[in-house]
């Protein structure tokens, strides 16, 4: 029902599907009924992702097309994470 009845209030998420340990609780309910547990999601790389889908890669250098660049660190969502690695293995001058 999109519209309840005058005096009904929605409850949205209550019980075992609130947000906090949702994944915990329902993993335990899986487990008692004889299911198997979600799998644990797996993180593919941006440089493997457009690769499979576009067929370029994005770490090739547009110049020399023999170079590669190396990721130094990303920004999304305000958040900035370094990469494991400092050094950018070519350069290219304007």
């Amino acid at each position: 029902m999109h519209i309840l009845p005058k005096r009904f209030v929605r409850i949205r998420h209550y019980g075992f599907l609130t947000n906090r340990g949702k994944t915990k609780r329902l993993n335990e309910i899986r487990k008692n009924m004889g299911l198997e547990p979600t799998q644990q999601l797996v993180e593919v790389p941006i440089v493997v992702r457009m690769l499979e889908k576009f067929g370029k890669d994005i770490t090739q250098c547009e110049k020399c097309a023999t170079g590669h660049y190396e990721l130094l660190f990303t920004k999304r969502f305000g958040k900035t994470t370094y990469a494991k690695h400092g050094l950018i293995s070519q350069r290219h001058r304007s």
